[in-house]
């Protein structure tokens, strides 16, 4: 008889005998990189191996988060013929119906919102501009009473969710967060914030929501450091994006549970819920790499070659630059809003630098580095469009509510799938008179780096059906479907 024992809502245990049998199910390939003599001359090897999920602790006692225990649960109900059974010692909290005075929840996010409170673990997930806020708040409306914590890993989101808690809940809304230090029955806090005083709280959680789950990618971090030690029956992550590689959606899935309730972004559509991306692709110049600098022009070393081929093709290609400033006017000329994504801050100021010396403009260009009333002015400008361009960093990238904005300008490239959806997410939220988003991104040629990440975009781009293929030649081109 195999057994697992439920011992909070945290850790699960076990013998030896069950341990070797979920091994190989709670576990995953990992690598690493070592220094080799090859010929007399030193090179890096990468080495695979197995990382597993269950640690021991005793000769005969075992122990791997719960948010693995449905995993463990289905391998066992697969492979042993029932012969196995779980034992509970966590508690459980209870809950009523959802209800936000004022909010007609949708079918779909009663779906999902039953889901999160029935299941009490796991991940909701559901495309940027289709209403997760609701989602979270919906499920607190079923806690009345127990405590939530809300988490996030910045400052904006934390924010923008203690407005709506202050909106739906006539009560004081904790915040720890900065200079903010205070606890209530409902909570919210920045991860960095408060897994400082995580341990403090380990019994006195009942719910805990995280936004943006996909930072949850790892067992040693802020989210891992604070997850492990609060025993909450409820852990809920709201994401968009999951993680790329096995390591990290395994230790997600650690943290906070498997999916357990998805809306994709083609049933979003259907249901006309989402703006439809209009892809558009201009060809970028290339940079001058005959002109690799060992530094970027506010001094920084640059010492991989992928650096120095990205500050010469994307960040000081004064071309491209120009180009960027160009398509941005005509858009604005147009009437239209524009967010210029940028992940450098020399590039965003060389681009708001760029505005002031060909077209007289100013633009704003916001980072890490500025305080959340300047955010929040540039969010609002570019909602009523007052002041209808901005350049930022990945700060906006994520959590931002700008409904209007009719165009998003990919000026950073890149290859990660969870950011560039992220960044087309920026311009998807639909209103009454908006039904299209313009996504404006480059095909850069100038160097290998740059050629491989616009194909993995492209890709990206043909799989989610936004641009379509050239049947005659059977090659993709980028026209919006």
């Amino acid at each position: 008889m195999y057994r697992i024992t439920v011992d909070d809502n945290c850790w699960c245990s076990c013998d030896k005998k069950t341990a070797q049998f979920l091994n190989n199910e709670l576990s995953y390939v990992d690598s690493y990189w070592k220094s080799v003599n090859m010929h007399g001359r030193q090179r890096k090897q990468k080495v695979e191996y197995t990382k597993y999920m269950i640690d021991s602790i005793q000769k005969d006692l075992h122990i791997f988060h719960s948010g693995l225990l449905r995993r463990a649960i289905n391998y066992l109900n697969k492979y042993t013929k029932k012969n196995w059974e779980v034992v509970y010692k966590n508690r459980d909290i209870p809950c009523d119906d959802p209800y936000l005075e004022g909010i007609t929840f949708r079918p779909d996010q009663i779906e999902m919102i039953n889901d999160g409170i029935n299941e009490g673990r796991g991940i909701l997930k559901a495309p940027t501009g289709t209403g997760k806020s609701i989602l979270m708040l919906g499920i607190i409306s079923a806690f009345g009473k127990e405590r939530v914590l809300f988490l996030a890993h910045n400052t904006d989101i934390v924010k923008q969710m203690k407005g709506h808690l202050k909106k739906h809940f006539k009560e004081h809304i904790g915040e720890i967060s900065g200079n903010s230090k205070t606890m209530s029955r409902l909570t919210v806090a920045t991860v960095q914030s408060f897994v400082k005083v995580a341990k403090n709280y380990s019994k006195s959680i009942d719910v805990v929501l995280v936004d943006e789950a996909h930072h949850c990618n790892s067992l040693t971090g802020n989210y891992a450091k604070t997850l492990m030690y609060l025993d909450a029956p409820v852990k809920i992550g709201v994401t968009a994006t999951m993680p790329q590689t096995q390591k990290h959606l395994m230790c997600q899935e650690a943290l906070l549970g498997p999916i357990i309730s998805e809306l994709t972004m083609e049933e979003a559509q259907k249901l006309g819920l989402l703006a439809v991306p209009k892809i558009e692709i201009i060809k970028a110049p290339p940079g001058d790499m005959g002109f690799m600098p060992g530094m970027t022009l506010s001094g920084k070393k640059l010492k991989s070659p992928y650096a120095k081929a990205y500050n010469a093709e994307i960040v000081e290609n004064t071309p491209r630059n120009m180009l960027i400033t160009k398509l941005a006017m005509e858009r604005v000329d147009a009437g239209e809003s524009v967010l210029i994504l940028i992940t450098s801050i020399d590039h965003g100021e060389l681009i708001q630098k760029l505005f002031q010396e060909l077209y007289g403009r100013y633009v704003e260009f916001v980072s890490g580095r500025d305080q959340t009333e300047l955010r929040n002015k540039v969010i609002q400008g570019l909602e009523n469009k007052s002041s209808p361009i901005a350049i930022s960093s990945s700060i906006f990238f994520e959590g931002i509510d700008i409904k209007s904005l009719d165009v998003i300008v990919n000026a950073a490239g890149g290859k990660s799938e969870i950011a560039t959806l992220q960044k087309i997410g920026r311009a998807l939220r639909k209103t009454d008179g908006k039904t299209h988003a313009t996504i404006i991104d480059f095909k850069d040629t100038g160097h290998k780096y740059m050629k491989n990440h616009f194909k993995t975009r492209h890709t990206l781009y043909v799989e989610n059906g936004w641009i379509t293929k050239n049947k005659k030649k059977g090659k993709k081109y980028g026209k919006s479907s």
